[in-house]
């Protein structure tokens, strides 16, 4: 493969030589911004070695252009661990995925292949039916309008937070989290 430069920086899919070999990447729902652009050498270098590997992995790639994130994870008093170790392929795949925020699993399926205890046991508080708080199943209410489902991150930030358990509106009591949808 002998591409000119003009091909490397074409962003037209016919004219694009990664495309050819590597369209199946770009076939999922949630494409990132670079992949769905044909920019591929943005983060593939044509000088690296092996020739088009990426010289940088994760965050120190990553924060090319999501810096806003990074400086704003670094002012948060608790960072999520692979956060902090500067991990994002970890949870996000950076050409595309089938999920939202190209997660490389469904968000419960995720944030569970690590914190595995949490599944083991009723949620936060056991119900009449024994059941815990439910994750999984209804409609998000602390995100009405986007008709989103009930998930981990219904109720905390995976990312950093300010508090302990990383509580999306950072409250340092549990009830104050529970009344952002419970307000009885």
């Amino acid at each position: 493969m002998a591409p000119s430069p003009a091909q490397l920086l074409s962003t037209q899919e016919r004219e694009n030589p990664c495309f050819g070999c590597h369209r199946g990447m770009l076939k999922v729902a949630f494409v990132h911004g670079p992949a769905g652009t044909y920019s591929c050498v943005y983060c593939h270098k044509e000088k690296a070695s092996p020739k088009y590997s990426v010289p940088k992995r994760d965050s120190a790639l990553c924060v090319e252009c999501h810096e806003d994130k990074s400086t704003d994870f670094a002012k948060r008093k608790y960072v999520h661990g692979p956060i902090a170790g500067g991990m994002c392929e970890v949870c996000h795949d950076p050409h595309g995925s089938a999920n939202r925020a190209q997660l490389r699993m469904p968000i419960n399926t995720l944030c569970l292949s690590c914190h595995e205890a949490v599944a083991r046991r009723p949620h936060i508080l056991r119900t009449p039916s024994g059941e815990g708080h439910p994750v999984s199943g209804r409609k998000d209410p602390s995100a009405s309008a986007s008709g989103r489902d009930m998930s981990c991150i219904s109720c905390h930030n995976p990312h950093a937070a300010d508090v302990r358990y990383f509580f999306v509106n950072n409250a340092e009591e549990r009830m104050a989290l529970c009344q952002m949808c419970h307000n009885k």
